[in-house]
This record gives structure tokens, sequence and C-alpha cells, in this order.
């Protein structure tokens, strides 16, 4: 099968399956933090690779992260990377922490699965038990992400209303204030 490697030519040999860890955080807090979200998210799927030892999975060397950058599209360095290491044949199974870490949209979740069945390619989520090599984790999966889309949304819209709010009310809702301005009290002063 393409992407399981032998490592000898023996038929008893065992097979190695190429596991690729994606992480990734919204808002990249503090750069001194040494163990922020994508550290604790690397951590748990690696743990979680060790425990699969047994079926051959082994992590593959590159890093595929990206902190700073929101699961709402697709234009992510770290997941742009992974992508084309799936494409050249570098990767059998993806390992999320939560399907959200890799995408809060239904319509990218469908393009990065038909990249990955191109190229034989599952993806596992950790914490949420699923894995796409059968139609129940597939699913799942689509479940999964319409709910992560769903709350995507409620956010947005719990967000605009808070504005609005705060609006009408003649707060200022920016952090800094515009030139000719100093805020007090959450109003904008000359």
């Amino acid at each position: 099968t393409r992407g399981m490697l032998s490592t000898h030519n023996d038929k008893n040999a065992p097979i190695i399956i190429r596991c690729a860890v994606y992480t990734r955080v919204s808002v990249d807090r503090d750069p001194n933090d040494r163990f922020g979200s994508t550290n604790a998210q690397f951590m748990a799927c690696h743990e979680f690779i060790a425990s699969q030892l047994s079926k051959g999975w082994r992590p593959v060397d590159r890093l595929y992260e990206d902190r700073g950058f929101s699961g709402s599209n697709m234009r992510r360095p770290g997941l742009q990377s992974l992508l084309s290491d799936i494409c050249s044949g570098l990767v059998d199974i993806v390992v999320v922490h939560r399907l959200d870490r890799l995408t809060r949209h239904l319509g990218d979740l469908q393009t990065l699965m038909t990249q990955f069945e191109q190229h034989a390619v599952s993806l596992v989520s950790v914490t949420q038990s699923m894995n796409t090599s059968d139609h129940h984790g597939r699913l799942a999966l689509n479940l999964l992400t319409s709910f992560a889309e769903f709350e995507r949304a409620l956010i947005g819209e719990r967000t605009r209303e808070k504005r609005a709010a705060t609006l009408r009310q003649g707060l200022w809702q920016g952090t800094a204030s515009p030139l000719g301005y100093t805020i007090r009290e959450q109003r904008l002063i000359v």
C-alpha cells in the first residue's frame, strides 16, 4: 500500500505509518510563554501516537504549527506546509488535538478531506476519538465540523450584538483612541 513503508525487504517486517501532528491557536498571546496551547496540543497528539506504536505509528520529523491564525480559512503557513508534504507522499495520518484546530469551516473540511483521500491520508482527532479511515469516522467528522461552523457563526453574531449595544450607549469599542481624542470611562473625549 502506498505510504506504508516497510523497514526491510522482508514481508514480515513491520509497517511504518507516518503521522503528522498539526497544531493551531487563533491568538498567539505571549511569545515568552514556554508552554502554550500549541505545546499542549503537540504533547497530547504525540502521546496518542506513542499509544499506537504497536500498530506501526511513528511521528514525522516536521513541525506543522500555526500560531495566531484563525481556523476559518486555509491561508495558514503550517497547514500549507502539511498539505505540500501530503501531496509529496510523506504523510499517512494527520493527527490533531481537536477537529476545530484543523478547520472551523465545512467547505474547507471537504476540500481537505478530498486532498487527504486522493493521497490515502487519514485524519485522527485525539480528544474526539475520531478516525476517518472508516465510514463512521467520516460521518462523525462532518457532524463535528458542522457544529464548529455553527459555533463560529454564533460567536460572530454575539460579538456584533455586543458591539452594536456598546455603540448605542455611546461607548468606545476600540483599543486605541483616534488622533485628537482620548478615552475616559469608555467614551471618546476631544
